[in-house]
C-alpha cells in the first residue's frame, strides 16, 4: 500500500513537472511573441511617421507646382496679350503703309499719264 502511495505520488509528481515545464515552455513563447509583438507596434509607429512626413512633403510639394503654374498660366496670359498688341500695331503699320504705297502708285500713274499725254 506504501508503494501504491508512493507510486501515485511520483505519476502526480511527473505529471506536475510536466505541466511545469510545459506551463514555462509557452510563458517563453508569449514573452517571445509580446516581443516581437514591441518591434512590430515600434516600427508600425516609425512607419506612420514616415507616411505622414511623406503626405506632408507632397502636399508641400503640390502647393508649390499649383503655385509655380498659376504664376505661368498668369505670365502666358500677359505674354498672348502682349502679342496681340503687336499683332494690332503691325496690323494697322501694314494698312497704313499699303494705303500709302497705293497713294504713291495712283499719284505715279498718274503723272506717267500726263506724261505720255505731254
Amino acid at each position: 500500500r506504501h508503494d501504491k502511495q508512493l507510486q501515485v505520488i511520483e505519476t502526480q509528481q511527473a505529471h506536475q513537472d510536466r505541466l511545469e515545464a510545459r506551463d514555462s515552455s509557452l510563458n517563453s513563447r508569449v514573452q517571445a511573441l509580446e516581443h516581437a509583438l514591441g518591434g512590430w507596434e515600434q516600427r508600425h509607429e516609425q512607419h506612420k511617421h514616415t507616411v505622414e512626413a511623406f503626405k506632408s512633403a507632397h502636399s508641400s510639394a503640390h502647393d508649390l507646382l499649383a503655385t509655380k503654374l498659376k504664376s505661368h498660366q498668369e505670365s502666358h496670359g500677359s505674354v498672348v496679350e502682349r502679342l496681340r498688341a503687336l499683332e494690332d500695331v503691325v496690323g494697322s503699320h501694314r494698312a497704313q503703309e499699303l494705303d500709302r504705297v497705293g497713294r504713291d502708285s495712283s499719284s505715279h500713274k498718274v503723272a506717267h499719264e500726263q506724261l505720255a499725254r505731254e
